[in-house]
């Protein structure tokens, strides 16, 4: 049994309110085993960018049964913690502000003309375990007929020749075609606020935390299909 889980965007708190439900679920389902698949996007745009790395880290590292898959937003900060500046303005505009707040960084820093310093600011901001393990996170996870990607895959191609950069950051190629693929795809990265998609060959499953309160999972055993909603 997996429960597959959307973006969190540094929502900590809606995200132990969901692992609490889940857990109900798992109690009311018999107890039987579980995967627990985070589908990216962890951090950024919300307050709580330090305490869910904190947070998805020592889960990792605990319980063998979570897997946290990369997404868009953890391999823009890897970029910039490379030195990337195109990475860094990109990120900027897309939610690294509040990752920078949640770390008490120096507003100041965030200035054109200091992104050299503002850089050296992040490096020594970030454990060195936390930054190693953000590395190794996967972009893809198969586990029986369900493929789990962050944002989709390129229709037509092999799973194994799939690129990396589509697994992160493909939208219409991927939402538009209606065809199927070798696999169901879960996947975040896309916003639908009206309810998570459960489509035949593909499960949408961001409903936009940050900004509606509601944080998704989808629960998947054979072909059984259900959500998990933080809130009802």
């Amino acid at each position: 049994m997996v429960y597959a889980i959307g973006d969190i965007h540094a929502c900590a708190d809606l995200f132990w309110a969901l692992l609490d439900r889940i857990a109900d679920d798992t109690t009311a389902r018999m107890g039987r085993a579980v995967t627990m698949i985070v589908l990216g996007d962890i951090i950024d745009r919300g307050p709580d960018s330090e305490k869910m790395l904190r947070t998805m880290h020592q889960l990792s590292q605990t319980r063998d049964n979570v897997i946290v898959i990369r997404g868009n937003h953890e391999q823009m900060l890897l970029d910039v913690l490379d030195g990337s500046y195109d990475a860094l303005a990109l990120w900027l505009r897309h939610g690294g502000r509040e990752f920078l707040g949640s770390f008490a960084i120096d507003e100041a820093l965030m200035d054109p003309d200091r992104m050299r310093e503002l850089i050296a600011a992040l490096q020594q901001a970030i454990a060195p375990p936390i930054v190693a393990w953000l590395r190794s996170l996967p972009f893809k996870v198969r586990i029986g007929d369900y493929l789990f990607v962050h944002a989709g895959i390129r229709p037509g191609v092999p799973i194994e020749k799939q690129e990396d950069t589509d697994l992160l950051w493909i939208r219409d190629a991927f939402l538009d075609y209606d065809g199927p693929h070798q696999a169901v795809i879960v996947h975040g990265h896309t916003i639908v606020e009206s309810g998570p998609e459960m489509l035949r060959y593909r499960i949408g499953v961001d409903t936009g935390a940050y900004r509606t309160g509601i944080l998704t999972a989808v629960g998947l055993a054979g072909e059984d299909r259900w959500i998990i909603q933080n809130t009802d």
